[in-house]
């Protein structure tokens, strides 16, 4: 599917929020960063934008911390 630019730019802030809004509802929020740019592990400036949204939607992320299953930098 091709979309215009002029398009996407009509499109883009609905389908934005709209996925913004997928990620409050959603139970998890997985994230395949594989290898880009020669690192390992890649994550971009709008996957790390939802990630740390995600993340600031849920206090689970406590309960893990406590646990072990994740740690700080």
């Amino acid at each position: 599917m091709t979309i215009t630019y002029d398009d996407f730019e009509k499109s883009y802030p609905e389908i934005h929020t709209d996925f913004f809004k997928h990620i409050t509802e959603a139970d998890v929020l997985f994230i395949a960063n594989g290898r880009k740019k020669g690192i390992d592990g890649y994550i971009g400036t709008e996957t790390f934008a939802e990630l740390g949204f995600g993340l600031a939607q849920n206090d689970e992320i406590v309960l893990w911390l406590k646990l072990g299953w994740v740690e700080t930098l």
